[in-house]
């Protein structure tokens, strides 16, 4: 793991991946006078960086492991941070809020950290014409490992589209694993109908996507 933790700490944390697994993350702390292992109950390496820091302030504080342990145990994640909305037919679905091409790519490393055999599908809704223009690369360059894009509508918020950028034009960059769909049904109907068992989407966006993952889910639910 490439992360350490020293200033202001008297002692330098050190992080080591032991197992990451659909439903947890297993991971070691080297540290001043502790060697400690401790257990998430979300996957990813992002979260497993943010414990180890979690870790470096309580073991800098006096706190002891087993308290930390515990607490870690009981963590279940930030809501909306890829949550599990449902799943169907041996096809799960995923909710994640995510406005930043940082965010939307810690979250597919991790999806393909805990589901390495399996085929990933996004469904990205971009939020605000503004923040695609800005960061149209980083996006695609997020979504581009995994296996299928569909691209939908922006949520334009407080803004008005100006004409200067389109979802188009991400599908553009990302390749002919992508594709854009305008109406949340039809893309919903899309996904529903070639989506297989085993397979992973993931619904990524601030706007409604939130309402997308369920449509999906019942989409699928449907399906015969």
């Amino acid at each position: 793991l490439k992360r350490k933790f020293k200033f202001p700490f008297a002692d330098e944390y050190r992080g080591e991946i032991i197992k990451l697994a659909p439903n947890y993350s297993w991971f070691r702390v080297k540290g001043g006078k502790s060697d400690e292992e401790f257990v998430l109950k979300i996957p990813g390496r992002h979260n497993i960086a943010n414990a180890l820091g979690v870790w470096a302030g309580a073991a800098e504080l006096g706190i002891k492991a087993d308290s930390v342990r515990e607490t870690f145990k009981r963590f279940s994640g930030v809501e909306r941070r890829f949550s599990l909305t449902g799943e169907e037919k041996g096809i799960k679905v995923f909710d994640d809020y995510a406005v930043h091409p940082t965010a939307v790519g810690a979250t597919m490393q991790a999806a393909k950290q805990a589901y390495p055999k399996r085929n990933i599908w996004v469904v990205f809704e971009p939020h605000q014409f503004s923040r695609l223009e800005i960061f149209m690369n980083g996006f695609a360059s997020a979504l581009k490992p995994v296996y299928k894009v569909i691209v939908t509508k922006p949520y334009a918020g407080r803004e008005k589209d100006q004409g200067k950028v389109k979802p188009e034009d991400l599908v553009k960059k990302i390749g002919k694993k992508a594709k854009y769909i305008s109406e949340f049904q039809e893309v919903a109907n899309d996904i529903a109908s070639k989506c297989k068992k085993g397979e992973i989407i993931i619904v990524s966006g601030a706007g409604k996507s939130y309402e997308l993952s369920q449509l999906i889910l019942n989409q699928i639910r449907s399906k015969k």
